[in-house]
């Protein structure tokens, strides 16, 4: 009798299990939700759905059953539109999660789903529509659309470790959104696409493989599809990687038709009077999200193509942006001002994503706002605005704001990469650095960072997440080198320059012509650096609250730190060096840099600064090739063969207290360039108001003196003289920033830059 019952309780399921249990919304099946029937259902039994809407979030329970429209019994796949699942901004549309080894799912529109947390180990949010994980189904007959995911598989996430199976047959997956994978993950997974009843994959979007993302595939796969994004698939759309980014080629790609043709000219984009419908060739005609500008532009290494931003604000909730943009090569992205051209993420996710081997891109005059997250539980996102994966090279940031990003790290974060950030401005971040260079590995590069501004980046004070000390920027590397030259960092909250090498060489920060002053946390070190050389030039370091400047030999045999030429308040007693810090000294001054104080440029030097001309030019060589025209203010960074110390250089003009000022603007003449710039002539008009000796001269950026147009005695009046940008041996001046001086018996009383392109 007993071995009767356990062959009962053996047989029982499988005969039960050939049953079909139906779902209605009109009450008139066994069921009118679809997870009341999977919860009744046995392994082998069909569940079949009657057309509506359900709005749920469909988990299999680990059972091997079929899910089906009338797609299932009739053969017509027309019910796939008819029969939705809609995953209510909840979770997935479907999950299978708990072993799965025959599922079936037949003639269903899934939309809506948001992602599912398919592991105690993974916290985020994936597979938009469709959440298999170790499991083995086959999909037929499905639209997976307008989901989304926090992080991978916009559309379908298909990973696991057990060897998993997956077979698509008839599947279109568009509009899809996700972090990475927008439309389909392929990760450990065996997957195999039907060559007769064909898939189709297109306009999905993410901020890395927009369309298909697989990862760690050691065996090839074979896609048959009717219709993808473009016809010829890049790492923009399709995305096969083994480790670290680098692309692999085991895949046949076989594709009858394409989504969109890649337009090979610029495209201007405008938030306001755009629409994605235009052409986006010309301002009438503009689009209105960056993400469908980015999709559409033709990548071509011999032609760079440039987005042109108008000003507005770009995000999901104004005008229905997608973030993290997917940064394509040879693409540079251009806004119409430096702060009215808005990037606003919203603190949802990042504002942009560069991958492994992304180049030759731009950022130019515009806004990084509300990049990242950090929630109160300590989760969010590592590097608030923008991260560059390794391996990024010939990478321009120009006139760009990072303002308010919420990180852990860095707000924006250079991992192993090649980029030059001018005239930039990191404001009012939260967490991490301002910004952060470097890397984990020994692969050597080089960051410039030239004419910026780090101002009120702060510590993350609502989280417990790590690496969440603030300050304005770091250098974060073995072998790395970054060079930092005139910038302003002031009013920042922690640790205006730190960095901890990983590796056996000590990384190099070279610091040239920059200013500290106002850091407010004065329980802390104003530098923290472990491992890595410092050669700082004329810097001003002043009013700092912190505990001055620490370096740690740790690792590295020894590392060394170089100050010259600089002002250094408390002198050698603001240094702390542990560990074999070797120490070079010269130089350098501690009193009060007098600065001017004025609303504009308040850390400009006055006229009787000690810090004017006592900068030196005996710099390393890179260093001096990179050493920018201007400072902040536009004043001449090098002006008769002498640098000041500082941020700022001081001009008679800009750099006077206001007394001095008020008297020259009274009684000195005007001095005006135009156009300004120029490309084949200009004009220069002078007046003064007394007989002297005139003269007006033009000086390069290296302080020589290439042109005078003007020098002789002269009668009260006014001139205009017209300069085509030749010297004075009539020989055309190359391209570059010119210095106009007006003397006055012999006085400089005037100057204007000039721009001649």
């Amino acid at each position: 009798m007993k071995k009767i019952l356990i062959n009962l309780f053996i047989v029982l399921p499988v005969l039960l299990a050939a049953q079909t249990i139906t779902v209605k919304q009109d009450s008139t099946g066994n069921f009118t939700t679809i997870q009341e029937a999977i919860n009744h259902a046995w392994n082998g039994d069909t569940v079949l759905v009657w057309p509506g809407t359900y709005f749920e979030n469909v988990d299999f329970k680990g059972k091997s059953i079929t899910l089906g429209s009338l797609t299932l019994t009739t053969g017509d796949t027309d019910y796939k539109y008819s029969t939705i699942i809609d995953g209510n901004q909840t979770s997935s549309c479907i999950v299978l999660n708990h072993n799965e080894t025959n599922a079936v799912i037949n003639g269903f529109t899934l939309q809506h789903g948001i992602g599912a947390h398919i592991t105690p180990d993974f916290t985020d949010f994936r597979g938009g529509g469709l959440c298999v994980y170790d499991s083995y189904a086959s999909v037929y007959n499905c639209v997976v659309k307008n989901n989304r995911a926090a992080t991978f598989g916009g559309g379908i996430s298909c990973e696991g470790l057990n060897n998993p199976f997956l077979f698509l047959s008839g599947v279109s997956i568009h509009d899809n959104q996700a972090y990475e994978a927008g439309g389909l993950l392929i990760n450990g997974h065996s997957v195999i696409f039907d060559s007769i009843n064909l898939c189709s994959i297109y306009n999905n979007y993410s901020g890395y493989g927009n369309d298909i993302y697989t990862v760690n595939k050691d065996d090839s796969i074979h896609f048959y599809l009717d219709t993808f994004s473009v016809s010829i698939p890049t790492r923009y759309f399709f995305v096969h990687i083994k480790e670290l980014g680098i692309q692999t080629y085991n895949y046949t790609f076989d594709c009858q038709h394409s989504y969109l043709e890649p337009v090979n000219s610029d495209l201007y984009v405008n938030p306001v009077t755009g629409s994605d419908a235009n052409t986006g060739t010309s301002p009438d005609s503009a689009l209105k999200t960056i993400s469908w500008a980015y999709s559409k532009i033709k990548v071509d290494s011999a032609k760079i193509n440039t987005i042109h931003l108008a000003n507005g604000i770009y995000s999901e909730s104004l005008s229905g942006e997608r973030y993290p943009l997917n940064v394509r090569p040879y693409v540079y992205v251009t806004g119409q001002s430096m702060k009215n051209t808005v990037l606003d993420a919203e603190h949802v996710t990042r504002v942009a994503l560069a991958m492994h081997y992304t180049t030759n891109y731009s950022f130019q005059k515009l806004t990084f706002e509300r990049g990242g997250f950090v929630n109160e539980e300590g989760e969010g996102i590592q590097h608030g605005a923008m991260l560059v994966y390794e391996h990024n090279e010939h990478v321009v940031f120009d006139s760009i704001i990072a303002d308010s990003g919420w990180n852990i790290r860095g707000t924006i974060y250079c991992i192993r990469s090649g980029v030059r950030f001018n005239n930039s401005i990191f404001k009012n971040n939260r967490g991490g650095k301002g910004l952060m260079v470097g890397g984990d590995y020994l692969i050597p590069d080089t960051a410039f960072v030239t004419n910026c501004i780090f101002d009120n980046n702060h510590p993350d004070t609502v989280s417990n997440t790590p690496y969440q000390d603030g300050g304005a920027f770091a250098n974060d590397g073995s072998d790395f080198v970054s060079v930092v030259t005139g910038c302003l960092f002031l009013n920042n909250n922690r640790k205006e320059i730190s960095g901890m090498i990983i590796g056996y060489h000590p990384a190099k920060i070279y610091l040239t012509n920059c200013t500290f002053t106002g850091c407010k946390k004065p329980e802390d070190y104003d530098f923290r650096v472990s491992d890595e050389d410092i050669s700082m030039y004329n810097c001003i370091f002043y009013n700092e609250s912190g505990s001055g400047m620490y370096l740690l030999q740790w690792y590295i045999d020894s590392i060394t730190f170089i100050i010259k030429n600089s002002l250094i308040e408390g002198g050698l007693q603001t240094l702390h060096l542990e560990g074999n810090v070797g120490l070079v000294y010269e130089d350098n001054i501690d009193t009060d840099p007098l600065f001017y104080g004025g609303e504009e440029f308040p850390y400009n030097l006055s006229g009787v600064s000690p810090c004017i001309d006592a900068g030196t030019l005996d710099l390393p060589q890179f260093v001096l090739n990179n050493m920018p025209d201007t400072d902040l203010a536009g004043n001449p960074r090098v002006f008769n063969g002498k640098i000041d110390m500082g941020a700022y250089e001081w001009n008679p003009t800009v750099g006077t207290d206001k007394h001095r000022i008020s008297n020259v603007e009274h009684r000195m003449p005007n001095l005006k360039v135009f156009p300004n710039p120029f490309s084949t002539a200009t004009n220069i008009a002078a007046r003064w108001e007394t007989t002297a000796q005139i003269n007006i001269e033009i000086y390069n950026n290296a302080g020589l003196l290439v042109k005078t147009l003007l020098s002789g005695k002269q009668l009260p009046g006014r001139c205009q003289i017209p300069w085509n940008g030749t010297g004075n041996n009539n020989n055309y001046l190359p391209s570059g920033g010119y210095v106009i001086l007006l003397k006055i018996d012999g006085r400089d009383v005037e100057s204007v830059k000039v721009v001649k392109k």
